[in-house]
């Protein structure tokens, strides 16, 4: 089946003229109702030949876990070539997108665990608990380049969000080393920074392609969610108090969320509506799905809620219609605040018509 990065490589060649190249993609558009670039779809799997190759892969890996675990530290070296050779053949020439995810997993596990347990044996550090804020920083280093050198050869989306993810570790360790015993507040503000960093690198990601037609439109899409993650959480849990470091466990969780007085639910309720705005806007929905949780606890609380119930009725059901709303009036709704916007504003954010004009340079 041939995309549109074909048709741009046979424009290039002089194959096809890029006139008649246009007019066949408005006619293919008509013919398969293709999807509008509101719709946020991404790839990650291109049929089953894909999942196939991706079971192989997995019990490959099962298999070199098994036979080098008794290695100790060194095992986990094997999976970094093991997995490069795999990505050369069927990533770079197949073109296959989940084994190349699988694939940036093994080569994250193991290559992070490889250089975590040479930190530890040069170093003398006990466990990866009492790791150092430098062995922090040089394994987070070591992780993002390996993240940034699978992206350059292969290309695959979401290793640039993984690199960016990896980056993410530095300015807190940095912080604990200028100041030892910075507060946790001021490690949820750094951290807070490296998701907006990160939304600033996917908007201009979006700006690139704004038809979403390219993979950069998939770089864009997993760098949103991982930004939204962060924004989200950290960004609430600062309006509200609640500790940034560290993850809670289920019940810790909710006994927090469950016992916010009126002031922090509406805190919530104001952020989350803001975040519906730039949803909007962006044409992202990362940002509404990451605060979910959080929404609800606020719905609740002002039901009337109290620690040792749970109002499922009263929360389900206003969340229910706000995504349901969104979900059906998405495109008039988004049309309606983009309208709204200065021209400028406007050309930079993504389009909902499906051919793109004739002006716009072959990539």
């Amino acid at each position: 089946m041939y995309e549109n990065a074909d048709l741009d490589a046979a424009v290039k060649a002089g194959i096809f003229p890029a006139d008649a190249t246009e007019k066949f993609r408005s006619f293919a558009a008509k013919q398969a109702a293709q999807l509008p670039a509101d719709d946020e779809h991404f790839r990650l799997s291109r049929g089953f030949s894909d999942i196939l190759a991706s079971v192989g892969i997995a019990l490959l890996f099962f298999s070199l876990y098994v036979a080098t675990r008794s290695l100790g530290p060194v095992s986990g070296l094997f999976y970094v070539p093991t997995a490069w050779l795999l990505a050369e053949y069927f990533v770079r020439q197949r073109k296959m997108l989940l084994p190349g995810f699988l694939l940036l997993v093994a080569l994250i596990g193991g290559g992070g665990y490889g250089l975590l347990t040479l930190w530890l044996d040069v170093s003398g550090t006990a466990t990866a608990a009492s790791l150092s804020p430098l062995g922090n920083i040089a394994i987070s280093s070591g992780m993002a380049l390996l993240c940034g050198l699978y992206w350059l050869r292969f290309r695959v989306p979401i290793a640039y969000a993984a690199m960016a993810l990896a980056l993410y570790n530095i300015p807190g360790m940095i912080a604990l080393i200028v100041v030892p015993g910075v507060a946790p507040t001021l490690e949820g503000v750094l951290l807070l920074g490296c998701g907006i960093a990160t939304f600033a690198v996917a908007m201009w990601w979006d700006m690139t392609d704004v038809y979403r037609q390219t993979r950069r439109a998939d770089v864009a899409f997993w760098l949103h969610g991982l930004a939204a993650l962060v924004i989200a959480n950290v960004g609430l849990r600062l309006a509200i108090g609640m500790p940034v470091n560290g993850i809670e466990k289920y019940e810790q969780l909710r006994s927090t969320l469950m016992s916010l007085d009126t002031t922090q639910a509406f805190s919530i309720l104001a952020l989350y509506a803001a975040f519906a705005i730039v949803s909007l806007i962006t044409d992202r929905r990362a940002l509404i799905v990451s605060g979910l949780v959080f929404a609800f606890a606020a719905f609740a609380t002002l039901s009337g809620a109290r620690e040792g119930s749970w109002p499922v009725l009263f929360g389900a059901v206003a969340m229910a219609v706000l995504i349901l709303s969104a979900a059906i009036w998405w495109t008039p709704m988004r049309r309606s605040l983009v309208n709204r916007l200065p021209l400028s504003i406007r050309a930079q954010l993504p389009r909902t018509e499906l051919q793109r004009p004739r002006s716009r340079p072959i990539a």
